[in-house]
């Protein structure tokens, strides 16, 4: 079945496919949608639930990041639990830098909107 919708009438016509699918569209196209339903300039809750996520995961990645290359680095040079140490401590520092400059840009954007 094939809905066609015409000067705001809905009209049907059956076609060869099967009933499952049902096709809406007008004479010049598809129907159209709002692609956005918030307001322009609203961030909405699953853009800053993004926001969010990603600097959680920043957090672990730089801190499993330095972890690594500092273990690698130990295993190439044969000086075992210090460089793994330090790249574990440089991964920290790294994810928490990320973390106050996101903090620091969020600030900024909270500032501009008021």
């Amino acid at each position: 079945m094939i809905l066609f919708l015409t000067d705001g009438v809905l009209s049907s016509q059956t076609s060869l496919k099967s009933d499952t699918s049902i096709v809406l569209y007008g004479p010049d196209g598809y129907a159209s949608v709002p692609l956005h339903m918030a307001q322009t300039g609203d961030k909405g809750t699953w853009k800053a639930l993004a926001e969010l996520s990603s600097i959680g995961m920043t957090l672990v990645l730089a801190t499993v990041i330095g972890l690594a290359g500092g273990y690698y680095a130990d295993r190439w040079l044969g000086t075992m639990p210090w460089l793994t140490l330090a790249g574990l401590i440089l991964g920290i520092v790294a994810g928490f830098v990320n973390l106050f400059r996101s903090v620091k840009t969020a600030e900024r954007e909270s500032d501009d909107s008021r």
